[in-house]
């Protein structure tokens, strides 16, 4: 004889996507562990971009002396100097965190360049402009550092650009008048540079900082709605219009005949003949709309039946491809 069991459940389709994200973002990596990559990154980037620009100028100073005798021998020196300076720093020194204030790893980076670049712009035996250089440690202070830090680079670039103007400075001389002001726009170009790159810097790491909490809090909701969900009595399912089920609870598992260690995390409605009319509704809503209730009956290979009280709702996603019902 056979045996018919009788149960009545709810089949409750959630939003069930969030609850899939939730086991996703549960396997995310760590987003502070992101932003210190990030960081160290641009980090990088700017050492290299140091030795970079050190290798330019040791060849260059490197050339003048030999062919011409123009660049000293000692400019040649501190170039090999401070290409192995910017050498050590990137292999290694290590990076600390973004908009921090003055500390040891400033003199060795934004010190030395100013220090270099600023004895290299002043050697009035070379013809070569060389004050967008001193552009390099200013964005190295506004980008990584904080605003004080970062106008207070600027300042001593500005101070750099007025001695070297001083310096070739005649009171009669027309071309000495445009140097001053040459000095002096480059100079105020400089200080705006720091005060806007500095302005947007923290700017945008205030907006990642927002957006790293918002999705930290939206992991911890999906992580609390999939524990309710997995706790639930009720069966729970989440299928998309291909008739995929991408979440089923315990609870609704045990109603369809599904054991977790043989049917896999992602099923078919029509993988099993039993489940042909909880198949037959969710296409039903998809086309005509969210079924308030309904009575299943699933008939299982072993004879045994089960009748079930469906409802489903649907998700308001923006293309119906993406919606998912129960």
């Amino acid at each position: 004889m056979n045996q018919t069991t009788e149960t009545s459940s709810w089949f409750d389709v959630l939003p069930g996507i969030r609850s899939l994200a939730g086991r996703q973002a549960s396997i995310a990596p760590n987003l502070d562990e992101a932003q210190k990559s990030g960081f160290a990154r641009l980090w990088a980037a700017f050492m290299t971009a140091r030795i970079a620009i050190a290798v330019v100028l040791l060849v260059l100073h490197l050339s003048l002396y030999i062919l011409s005798g123009a660049a000293p021998a000692l400019l040649v020196a501190l170039s090999a100097a401070y290409l192995a300076l910017a050498l050590a720093v990137r292999l290694l020194a290590k990076p600390k965190q973004q908009g921090r204030a003055f500390d040891a790893q400033w003199i060795y980076t934004v010190g030395a360049d100013l220090a270099f670049f600023g004895l290299i712009y002043n050697q009035v035996n070379v013809s070569i402009n060389f004050s967008p250089l001193l552009a390099l440690p200013v964005l190295t202070a506004a980008i990584l550092g904080s605003r004080a830090l970062a106008l207070g680079t600027a300042t001593l670039a500005a101070l750099i650009l007025l001695g070297r103007a001083a310096q070739t400075a005649s009171s009669s001389d027309w071309s000495s008048r445009s140097e001053w002001l040459q000095a002096g726009l480059v100079s105020g170009g400089l200080l705006v540079l720091a005060w806007l790159i500095s302005y947007l810097t923290a700017r945008l790491a205030r907006e990642e900082r927002t957006a790293r909490r918002s999705r930290a809090e939206v992991r911890q909701q999906t992580l609390v709605n999939e524990m309710v969900i997995e706790t639930l009595s009720d069966g729970v399912l989440v299928v998309d219009a291909q008739h995929m089920v991408h979440t089923a609870n315990p609870a609704a598992r045990l109603m369809l005949g599904s054991d977790q260690d043989v049917t896999p995390p992602f099923f078919n409605l029509g993988d099993n003949p039993a489940w042909s009319q909880l198949a037959r509704i969710a296409e039903a809503s998809f086309t005509e709309g969210a079924v308030d209730s309904a009575n299943v009956i699933l008939r299982h290979a072993d004879l045994q039946s089960s009748h079930l009280q469906v409802r489903t709702l649907l998700t308001p996603p923006s293309t119906t491809a993406d919606r998912v019902c129960a």
